[in-house]
């Protein structure tokens, strides 16, 4: 028989660990300093520390060498080396090879963290407000101390920090114009109007202060949807609007002026990413429809 205990009383982070809570939920969150000037310090002093071992090695090789010792032509020899009492050579080969260690350890690592993605700035600058928010992570005064300085646009040196961001996120494919200019603000007019009177668990990254995080595979699809009807309507709205002028010679300067801009609007939609043959071939077809009904007024209206 199973038997019910008192319910658990949820238990509030605080700090860093609420901090910690916040990041496990969102990755796109998990924003982290690479600290790529200390990496490259320290593989500067492995590599000058490196530098000058190999020079004393090779100097105490020939030493050993014009000395008659064997350890060029065995190792077992260079090994046994101490019981000789001319361990130089192999003490110095030790020493290498700890620090060559410690140095391809550091540099794959360096390697591998220049391969992480930088964070979206949207979310930068969420988490920069939740830093600042009283109750966010203001609201025990923990990141009021130089700790607080990591995520800054600058460190309190003054220097800038925007390079040194990088996020555990997987990369995302950088969102159209579209979407960010349209989707987005909707998103945000949604939950100052709706959304944040009517908080969803599932979507609350931290629920106290407020931060929620909305699907964006969902707003990537409704952009798709409402960019696709818009481009698909584009030639019939040109159309309609060519019908209204009767002018001939004023209806050929506005269609150039509609195929302008829906070539604009093209490369502006793809973020200046779409192949030049395909904006051509979309403004080619679009022109040829505004060109067969101009094309076909004026020979109706003639006739």
């Amino acid at each position: 028989m199973a038997t019910t205990g008192p319910a658990l009383k949820e238990i509030k982070s605080h700090g860093y660990n609420r901090m910690a809570r916040m990041m496990g939920k969102s990755d796109n969150l998990a924003i982290f300093r690479r600290f790529n000037d200390l990496n490259m310090l320290t593989l500067l002093d492995l590599q000058s520390e490196i530098q000058v071992l190999r020079d004393r090695l090779y100097l105490q090789c020939e030493k050993d060498f014009e000395d008659g010792e064997k350890f060029s032509t065995s190792m077992a020899k260079l090994r046994g080396s101490p019981s000789t009492g001319n361990s130089a050579q192999l003490t110095l080969l030790s020493s290498i090879r700890t620090k060559m260690n410690e140095y391809n350890v550091l540099l794959l690592q360096v390697s591998e963290l220049s391969k992480l993605a930088k964070p979206h700035k949207s979310y930068l600058t969420r988490l920069r407000k939740w830093l600042g928010d009283r109750k966010g992570g203001m609201q025990d005064g923990v990141f009021e101390h130089l700790e607080s300085w990591v995520w800054k646009e600058q460190d309190h040196r003054g220097e800038p920090t925007q390079h040194d961001f990088v996020t555990l996120a997987e990369p995302k494919v950088e969102r159209d114009y579209f979407t960010r200019a349209v989707i987005y603000p909707l998103v945000t007019f949604y939950h100052v109007v709706w959304g944040r009177k009517h908080l969803n668990k599932q979507n609350a990254v931290d629920l106290e202060s407020g931060v929620v995080e909305y699907d964006e595979e969902k707003l990537d699809r409704v952009g798709m949807v409402i960019s696709t009807i818009l481009a698909s309507i584009l030639p019939v709205i040109a159309v309609l609007g060519l019908f209204f002028v009767d002018d001939l010679l004023k209806r050929i300067y506005i269609m150039i002026g509609i195929t302008g801009g829906f070539a604009g609007l093209l490369a502006l939609l793809s973020n200046g990413k779409g192949k030049r043959i395909e904006i051509f071939a979309a403004t080619a077809t679009f022109a040829a429809v505004e060109v067969v009904f101009i094309g076909s007024t004026a020979f109706s209206g003639t006739s």
